[in-house]
């Protein structure tokens, strides 16, 4: 009995594994023209999409390709194939009509199809780009609005002083919306872009190769420039580069010069805010009380901060307040002409020493 059993199971078994084999293959290695036989498929094709006019290449994937499998795109051959491998294959779209279409590879009498598994696209276009304007050195997310965007679409920032520079990571939304960041670029790469008063444009590149461009649609806001500095006390100026850290002086003046300053630009004597800074122009600052009082004597960073962020930093040396400790001798003809030794803290080389108001000539 339980021989028989066996038996009926094993019969029944190997009738089914015939059915299906016939039903995938039939008796002419095909079923109403459409089945495949096992093993021989199509699986995707990359991209998926690309403009109707066609004549680029796509990649096929699949299994069991051979030398001799072709493959049409919506009922049209491919304009070239070129089989990879046993899995993938190379086919150069033909132009076909808007909308998605079969991909079906054939090997001899077995045919493979992936319904659907392509869709054409009309003419792509890019129509606005927001924001219109972002900073220079810092990276700036805008939105492109289009039409017929291909996922794996690649965005450039194009401008005459430039590389291509890619905005990146790209987003493709959807067929009509894709977001990127645009490139940080250096700030002497963002003088020149505004000193040859042209904007950037925006190139988008499906992967059909198609290009779509929205020129000068883009403004790169520059970076702001340092290019001297003096300080002041009573209208006194001393030279760049030597200035005072304490407030033991009274109130005094440092001006800050270069290009691209904005209304609103802050600036830090190493990591503390200066107080009572003055925007004068887009060349120009003042600030009074510097807030370093009883800082070492040494070299510290300047930073001019914009608006939107973008910064330039410059390092000066400040010395300290002068003082005297010590005079040898402590008399003199007052015919004058007699050398004097001052003993101090803070005697940089511009240092002014008065007796009775009146300056006399020194030596450090």
């Amino acid at each position: 009995m339980l021989i028989f059993l066996v038996q009926g199971c094993v019969s029944k078994g190997t009738e089914s594994l015939s059915d299906t084999v016939a039903q995938s293959s039939g008796t002419d290695g095909s079923s109403g023209g459409q089945a495949t036989s096992l093993g021989f498929v199509v699986t995707g094709i990359l991209p998926s999409a690309g403009s109707f006019v066609g004549n680029y290449n796509v990649s096929i994937s699949g299994s069991q390709f051979t030398a001799t499998t072709t493959f049409t795109i919506g009922g049209t051959p491919c304009i070239t194939s070129t089989v990879v491998s046993s899995s993938s294959a190379v086919c150069k779209i033909p132009a076909g009509s808007i909308g998605l279409q079969d991909v079906v590879a054939s090997k001899g009498a077995e045919l493979s199809t992936l319904a659907s598994g392509f869709r054409y696209t009309g003419a792509a276009t890019l129509t606005a780009v927001s924001p219109t304007l972002g900073p220079a050195t810092i990276p700036t997310l805008i939105t492109l609005t289009g039409t017929n965007f291909i996922e794996g679409a690649s965005v450039n920032i194009s401008h005459p002083t430039l590389a291509l520079s890619p905005c990146q990571p790209v987003t493709i939304v959807n067929a009509t919306t894709i977001t990127c960041y645009t490139p940080p670029l250096t700030a002497s790469q963002s003088h020149a872009i505004r000193a040859s008063a042209i904007l950037s444009s925006i190139v988008i590149t499906n992967p059909d190769g198609t290009l779509i461009s929205l020129n000068t649609s883009f403004d790169f806001t520059p970076a702001p420039q340092y290019t001297s500095v003096s300080y002041g006390a009573s209208g006194v100026s001393f030279p760049p580069l030597d200035g005072v850290l304490n407030s033991g002086l009274g109130v005094y003046t440092m001006t800050v010069n270069g290009n691209y300053f904005e209304a609103g630009m802050t600036l830090k004597v190493g990591s503390s805010a200066a107080g009572s800074c003055s925007y004068v122009n887009s060349s120009q600052m003042t600030c009074t009380s510097l807030p370093v009082a009883g800082a070492t004597e040494g070299n510290y960073n300047i930073t001019l901060t914009n608006l939107d962020g973008q910064t330039v930093i410059q390092p000066l040396f400040f010395s300290l307040k002068p003082t005297i400790t010590s005079l040898n001798p402590t008399q003199a003809r007052f015919t004058g002409g007699d050398i004097v030794t001052i003993n101090g803290t803070g005697l940089g080389i511009a240092a002014v020493i008065s007796i009775y108001n009146n300056a006399i000539p020194i030596a450090i």
